[in-house]
């Protein structure tokens, strides 16, 4: 099913946002952390967001429709930041709630070789 035109003005270097590449709307110099940002970025499910790259170029996401919120970008390496911290926290998340799971599942350590106490919750 074809998505209807937006009628909104979301450009994005002079270039409507349907109809360009992400290449294309990144400066040139942008590393693969931002172009990977940019990409997530894209698929704004509400709102606009307005970037500004660190070169000066400006580019708006979004769907046209409120809120609207603008990010000034001084330095590539927010990107880098951003998706460091967001392995950080899928690491700890797979931690705090796959690990246990695997281990009271007794695929790890056999059901009769845990304490009673922990059988029981395992259940």
């Amino acid at each position: 099913m074809n998505a209807p035109a937006r009628s909104d003005s979301a450009v994005c270097a002079g270039l409507p946002m349907g109809h360009t590449p992400p290449a294309l709307m990144l400066p040139a110099g942008a590393p693969a952390a931002a172009r990977a940002v940019y990409r997530l970025l894209q698929k704004l499910p509400c709102g606009t967001l307005d970037l500004q790259w660190p070169d000066g170029a400006h580019c708006r996401v979004g769907h046209g429709a409120a809120p609207h919120a603008a990010i000034v970008v001084q330095d590539w390496s927010l990107f880098s930041a951003v998706l460091k911290s967001q392995q950080v926290a899928m690491q700890v998340s797979f931690i705090a709630t796959m690990l246990p799971s695997l281990i009271l599942s007794g695929f790890i350590f056999p059901l009769s070789n845990m304490p009673l106490l922990l059988r029981i919750l395992s259940y």
